[in-house]
């Protein structure tokens, strides 16, 4: 599988296995695809709209845009970013398919979604994002919150009872105020003092007051 033209970013060069019996590489072994480590320089994925990709710090980051599905997939199929953001917005992401495909299955990823309508949300909580981004955000927004998730994607999975993964928290306190159930997600903060909140039961989504 190759990556189409609508990934901005070099191609993941193939690395034969060797064979060490007999010192060369067996025809299967020299197609087989390595995944490039990225522990030196953190790799985010953005499966976004090509108008919003410049809308991303790339300081300290190595980004790599897809403005597919398909595309994002191939690129996860070759390397391992710590953090992928899914425009929910963008009809060529098929935002909820993607996000059912990889966060169910083996892959260690941090998944960030991001959207314009915040009735959209609950959908994006129960396909399993780890943070949601309210648009329009401004760029340092953005960047202090892929920094903190990039951060957070490499600790031990043992730490996460501790450090929950992701900006969203679930508070068993906090009923919905259409059908009364407890445990809301908050899932952004509207302001200092406010925060957006989502029932996964009704799928309701209001402002609140924030809970620390």
């Amino acid at each position: 599988m190759s990556i189409s033209k609508h990934v901005s970013e070099r191609p993941v060069p193939v690395h034969p296995a060797v064979n060490p019996a007999s010192g060369s590489s067996t025809a299967r072994e020299q197609s087989r695809r390595v995944k490039e480590p990225c522990e030196t320089v953190p790799v985010v994925l953005l499966a976004v709209s090509p108008d919003d990709v410049h809308r991303y710090p790339s300081q300290s980051l190595r980004v790599i845009a897809a403005h597919t599905r398909r595309d994002a997939l191939a690129v996860l199929d070759r390397i391992e970013p710590r953090v992928m953001v899914v425009d929910w917005d963008h009809p060529g992401i098929e935002a909820p398919v993607l996000c059912r495909q990889v966060i169910r299955g083996d892959r260690e990823l941090v998944v960030m979604a991001t959207m314009a309508v915040t009735e959209a949300a609950p959908l994006a909580l129960k396909a399993g994002c780890d943070a949601i981004l309210l648009k329009p955000f401004a760029a340092n927004l953005a960047a202090s919150r892929l920094g903190r998730l990039c951060r957070e994607a490499t600790l031990p999975a043992a730490w996460r009872t501790i450090v929950p993964r992701g900006t969203n928290r679930t508070w068993g306190e906090v009923a919905c105020p259409a059908c009364r159930i407890g445990g809301a997600v908050a899932f952004d903060h509207g302001s200092y003092r406010r925060s957006w909140y989502a029932c996964l039961t009704c799928e309701h989504v209001w402002q609140g007051p924030r809970q620390e």
